[in-house]
């Protein structure tokens, strides 16, 4: 199966302070490698990391790459080819917190110390202050 990056829900209120139900707005199938590349089985997203300020889906793949998928319109996703890296091996996770996005890739051999790269989530650049 190819993967699922993520899929668009929305609550429905039905005059409650609470949601009663979730509804699929839309979802969207990452590609495995640099933006173009899609097949099943790949492990396209196997990690994925949501930016809820900029509204952007980042997926980290088995395949070594990081792709970007815009969320500012839930019912219609789209990947932003410019923000998609290679790091040429495996990443294991993605995860953002303050505008700051990491990127987890475990050493090529899986028992030494990997590493973990950061990211000013909304641009892709290295944060000035880790330069």
């Amino acid at each position: 199966m190819r993967s699922v990056v993520a899929l668009s829900l929305a609550a429905v209120v039905h005059r409650h302070a609470h949601p009663t139900e979730l509804r699929l707005v839309s979802r969207f199938y990452a590609p495995y490698g640099d933006g173009e590349s899609f097949a099943f089985g790949m492990g396209a997203g196997e990690k994925a990391a949501y930016d809820p300020v900029q509204k952007i889906a980042y997926t980290a793949s088995e395949q070594g790459f990081l792709n970007a998928v815009s969320y500012a319109n839930p019912s219609a996703p789209h990947l932003l080819k410019d923000h998609a890296l290679g790091f040429g091996r495996s990443l294991t996770d993605a995860s953002i917190c303050g505008g700051i996005l990491a990127v987890a890739m475990p050493a090529a051999v899986k028992t030494d110390p990997g590493s973990v790269m950061l990211f000013k989530a909304a641009t892709l650049a290295v944060p000035p202050i880790l330069k």
